[in-house]
C-alpha cells in the first residue's frame, strides 16, 4: 500500500484516525446514554414503562449492533468502506435523534434497534479505515487510538446523565446520589 492518494500527496492517516475516533466516541457515548436515561423513562407519564421493558429496550440495541456487525462487510465491498462509514454514522445519529422525539416504549424500542444497526456499522469500518491509512509500523497504535474512542464517549456520557459539565461532574454527582439516599 502506497502512502500517498491518488493525488500523489502524502495522505495523514492521523487525520483519518481522529475522525474514525470521533465515529467511536459517538458511538460509545450512544450505547451509554440510554442506561444513563433508563430512570426518568421508568417516570415518563403514560409510558408505564417497567424495569423489564426498559431492560429488554437495551437488548434491542444490542441485537441491532449484531445485525450490522454481520452485514456491514458484505456492505462495505458493495459500497466502499468510506461511503459506509459516512451513511452508519448518518444512520445512528438520525435513529438516536429520533429516540429524543419517542412518544412509547416501543417507538423507543425500534429507534434504539435502527440506531444499533448503524453503530454495529460504524465500528469495524473504523477500524478498517484507521487500519487502511496507518503506517505500516504504527497499525497496532492507530487501532489503539481509534478503540479507544469507545471508553471516551462512555465517559462523556456520565455528564449528561448528572446533568453537569466535564469539569464539575464529580461534585455534582457525588452531591445528587447523597441528597436522594
Amino acid at each position: 500500500m502506497s502512502d500517498s492518494n491518488a493525488s500523489g500527496t502524502p495522505r495523514s492517516g492521523l487525520w483519518v484516525v481522529g475522525l474514525c475516533l470521533l465515529a467511536i466516541v459517538a458511538d460509545g457515548y450512544d450505547l451509554i446514554v440510554y442506561g444513563a436515561t433508563v430512570p426518568s423513562l421508568l417516570k415518563e407519564p403514560g409510558w408505564e414503562l417497567s424495569k423489564t421493558t426498559a431492560g429488554a429496550i437495551g437488548s434491542w440495541t444490542l441485537v441491532g449492533l449484531m445485525v450490522g456487525f454481520l452485514t456491514v462487510g458484505r456492505l462495505a465491498d458493495l459500497v466502499g468502506r468510506r461511503r459506509l462509514m459516512l451513511i452508519g454514522v448518518t444512520w445512528f445519529s438520525l435513529a438516536s435523534v429520533a429516540c429524543g422525539f419517542a412518544t412509547s416504549p416501543l417507538f423507543m424500542g425500534v429507534c434504539r434497534f435502527l440506531a444499533g444497526i448503524g453503530l454495529g456499522g460504524v465500528l469495524p469500518l473504523a477500524l478498517m479505515l484507521a487500519m487502511e491509512f496507518a503506517p505500516r509500523d504504527h497499525r497496532q497504535l492507530y487501532n489503539g487510538l481509534t478503540m479507544s474512542g469507545y471508553a471516551v464517549g462512555t465517559v462523556l456520557c456520565s455528564p449528561s446523565r448528572c446533568g453537569s459539565s466535564p469539569i464539575t461532574v464529580g461534585a455534582r454527582c457525588t452531591t445528587r446520589r447523597a441528597s436522594s439516599s
